[in-house]
C-alpha cells in the first residue's frame, strides 16, 4: 500500500492532521494542497512560510480560506508572491472568513496595494484577534488606510507593525486609534522612524486609553520632548503593564524624569524596555532609587542592556535587591559592572544570592573575571530561585579560578538555561595560563564539566558552551556522560575546535554523534565550526538511522563535510526527522539516503 502524501490527508480528513507546518519541508502540489483545504474540516494550525509561491497557490488558497470553516492560526511569514494580486486575493479572503482568529503576515512585501486590502480586511473582518504586518514596506499610503480601518474594528486584540517605515502621518493616525479604539491591548510600532511629533501623540493618546497593556515604540527618534511626554503619561495612566522605549535618544535627564516621576506614581507597570538611551553610571543610581523604592510594587522586568552602567550603579543595584520582592527578570548585558575590581559586579551576585524572587538574570560582556567567581561560586550552590543564568562574553578564568566555581553547579536544583559561551573555560586560551599548568587545568576541566553533566541533581535544560576551545578531550568525555544525562535539552559546541591533534576532532565528533544513540533527551546540538571531517557524515546517517525518537536538530556548518565535487565547505543546518531526511543537500543527501536505504 503506497503512503498517503499531505494533499491525500487532507483530502481524507485525516483525524490526526490538526496541525502543519512547512517550515522544514519542501512545498510541491501547491494548488493541489490549497485546493484540498477548500473541504477539509480537521486542520487548525497552518504555518506555510519562507517559500516562493505561485500565482496559481494563491488565488486557490485566497479561495479556500474563503469557504475553509476549521482553520483558526496561518503563519504566512516571509514569503515571495510573483504578483501583488496574489497578496490582495488573500487579504481580501479574509473578509468573508469567520473563523481564523490569528494571522502573521509578517515580511510578505505587501506595500500599499495590499495594505489597503488588509485594511478593508480589518473593515469588515469580526473573527481575527491577532494580526502581525511586520516589515511589509506599507509606508505611508500602506498604513495611514489600516490606522483608519482600526477606528471602526471591534475585534482586534493585538496589532503588530513595526518595520513598515510609516512616519509621521500614520503614526498621527495610530495615536487616534489610541484615542477611540477600545478593544486593542497590545500595539507594537517599533522601528517606523516616528519621530517627536507622533512621539508627544501617542503619550498623550495613552494618558486617557483604558485598554491598552503593551506598547512598543523603540527605535522610533523620540527625542527628549516626546520622553518627557511619557514621563508624565505613566503617572496618569492606570492600565499600561509593558512598555518599551528603547533607543529613542531620549537622554539622561528625561531618563532620570522618568524615574524620579512616572514610575514612582505608577503602581501597574510590570516590564519596562529603556535600554540604550545611554542613562550613565550617575543618572541609573537615581533610576534605581525610584525603580525600587516602596511606592513601586508592580515592577517584574527591568531591561538596562548597553546603558553605561558602571561599579556604582552595581552596588546601589545590590543593595535594592536585597529587598525587592517583585522583580523576576533583569537584564544588565553589555555594561561594565566588572571594572575597576569589580565591587560592582561581585555586590550583585552576592545580592542575589540573597534575594528570593529573581528568577532570570543577565550579566553578559561586563568584564567579570577572577574575583567574581567566588562570589558566582556561593550564589549557584545557595542560590533556589535563579532559573535562567547568562555569562557570556566574560573572560572569568585565569589559572584555578574557573575549577574554582563551576563544581558548585553539582548542587545547584534550580537553575534550567546558563549560557558560558567565550567565557575562557579553556587555560589554552588564557593569556595569564602558565604552560606547566595547561596540562593540569585542561584536564581538570575535562573531568569537572563532564562530570557536573551527569549529575543526577542537576537541572539544566540549555547549555552554551560555543568558543571556549575546549579540545578534543572534552569531546569525547563530554559524550560519554551524556549518554547518562536525562534532563538536558539543548547543547551549544560551535566553535570549540574539535578537530585533530591539538583540538577535538572526528574522534570526538564521532563520540558526540554516537551519543546521541542512547540519549533520549537532547533535542538540539550544535557543532557548527569545529572542523569534524567527512567521516562524521557517516555517522551522522547511522544516528539517524538508529535514533527512532522525538525530532533531532543538529548543525553541522563549517565541518568540511561536504567536498566531492563542490565547491560548498559544509552542508548547513540539518533538519532531522526518521522519516524526513535532509530535502535540501546535495552530496551530503545522496550519501545519507544510500546510507538509509
Amino acid at each position: 500500500m503506497s503512503k498517503m502524501t499531505l494533499v491525500d490527508q487532507l483530502k481524507s480528513n485525516d483525524s490526526s492532521l490538526t496541525s502543519l507546518s512547512f517550515a522544514d519541508k519542501r512545498f510541491n502540489q501547491q494548488k493541489e494542497f490549497a485546493d484540498a483545504l477548500k473541504s477539509n474540516t480537521t486542520l487548525t494550525r497552518l504555518s506555510i512560510c519562507k517559500k516562493t509561491l505561485t500565482k496559481e497557490f494563491c488565488k486557490a488558497f485566497a479561495d479556500a480560506l474563503k469557504i475553509n470553516t476549521t482553520l483558526k492560526s496561518l503563519d504566512f511569514a516571509f514569503n515571495y508572491h510573483y504578483q501583488t494580486a496574489s497578496v490582495k486575493a488573500i487579504a481580501g479572503a479574509l473578509e468573508t472568513n469567520t473563523t481564523l482568529t490569528e494571522l502573521n503576515f509578517q515580511n510578505n512585501v505587501l506595500e500599499t496595494a495590499g495594505g489597503v486590502a488588509v485594511a478593508g480586511t480589518l473593515e469588515r473582518n469580526t473573527t481575527l484577534l491577532t494580526l502581525d504586518l511586520s516589515g511589509n514596506y506599507l509606508k505611508r499610503f500602506g498604513g495611514v488606510p489600516i490606522a483608519r480601518a482600526m477606528l471602526s474594528n471591534t475585534t482586534l486584540t493585538k496589532l503588530t507593525i513595526r518595520e513598515n517605515f510609516l512616519e509621521k502621518s500614520p503614526g498621527l493616525a495610530f495615536a487616534q486609534v489610541l484615542e477611540i479604539n477600545t478593544t486593542l491591548t497590545t500595539l507594537d510600532l517599533a522601528d517606523n522612524r516616528l519621530g517627536q511629533d507622533v512621539g508627544i501623540a501617542v503619550a498623550k493618546a495613552m494618558e486617557r486609553n483604558t485598554t491598552i497593556t503593551s506598547l512598543d515604540v523603540r527605535h522610533n527618534y523620540l527625542g527628549e520632548t516626546a520622553g518627557r511626554a511619557f514621563a508624565t503619561m505613566l503617572e496618569r495612566n492606570s492600565t499600561l503593564t509593558t512598555l518599551n522605549i528603547e533607543n529613542n535618544q531620549i537622554g539622561e535627564n528625561v531618563t532620570l524624569v522618568i524615574a524620579n516621576t512616572g514610575l514612582i506614581h505608577n503602581n501597574t507597570i510590570s516590564t519596562l524596555g529603556i535600554r540604550l538611551n545611554y542613562p550613565g553610571d550617575d543618572v541609573t543610581v537615581h533610576i534605581f532609587r525610584s525603580l525600587f523604592s516602596m511606592r513601586n510594587t508592580t515592577l517584574t522586568t527591568l531591561n538596562l542592556e548597553n546603558s553605561r552602567l558602571g561599579k556604582n550603579a552595581g552596588i546601589l543595584l545590590a543593595r535594592q535587591l536585597w529587598t525587592n520582592t517583585t522583580l523576576t527578570e533583569l537584564n544588565l548585558g553589555f555594561n561594565t559592572l566588572g571594572e575597576n575590581g569589580e565591587n560592582g559586579s561581585v555586590a550583585v551576585l552576592e545580592a542575589v544570592l540573597r534575594n528570593t524572587t529573581l528568577t532570570s538574570l543577565n550579566l553578559a560582556h561586563n568584564h567579570l573575571g577572577q574575583n567574581s567567581t567566588k562570589a558566582l561560586a556561593t550564589l549557584i550552590l545557595k542560590n533556589t530561585t535563579l532559573m535562567k543564568l547568562d555569562l557570556s562574553h566574560n573572560n572569568m578564568y585565569q589559572v584555578g579560578r574557573t575549577v574554582h566555581w563551576f563544581p558548585s553547579l553539582d548542587k545547584n536544583t534550580t537553575l534550567t538555561s546558563l549560557n558560558l559561551a567565550y567565557t575562557g573555560l579553556n587555560v589554552l586560551n588564557s593569556v595569564t595560563g602558565v604552560y606547566k599548568y595547561r596540562n593540569f587545568n585542561r584536564l581538570n576541566m575535562i573531568t569537572i564539566i563532564a562530570y557536573v553533566l551527569s549529575s543526577d541533581t542537576l537541572r539544566l535544560k540549555t547549555l552554551n558552551l560555543e568558543g571556549n576551545r575546549l579540545g578534543e578531550g572534552f569531546g569525547i568525555a563530554l559524550a560519554g556522560r551524556l549518554a547518562k544525562n536525562t534532563v538536558l535539552t539543548s547543547l551549544n559546541l560551535k566553535s570549540n575546535n574539535l578537530e585533530s591533534r591539538s583540538f577535538l576532532g572526528e574522534t570526538a565528533g564521532e563520540a558526540l554523534l554516537r551519543m546521541m544513540e542512547t540519549n533520549s533527551t537532547l533535542l538540539t546540538l550544535n557543532l557548527e565550526d569545529n572542523n569534524l571531517g567527512q567521516f562524521v557524515l557517516a555517522e551522522v546517517a547511522c544516528t539517524i538511522r538508529r535514533n527512532k525518537r522525538n525530532r533531532l536538530h543538529m548543525k553541522l556548518l563549517k565541518n568540511r563535510i561536504e567536498k566531492i565535487g563542490d565547491d560548498r565547505e559544509s552542508i548547513g543546518d540539518l533538519h532531522i526527522l526518521p522519516r524526513d531526511i535532509l530535502d535540501r543537500i546535495t552530496h551530503a543527501e545522496r550519501a545519507l539516503q544510500l546510507l538509509l536505504a
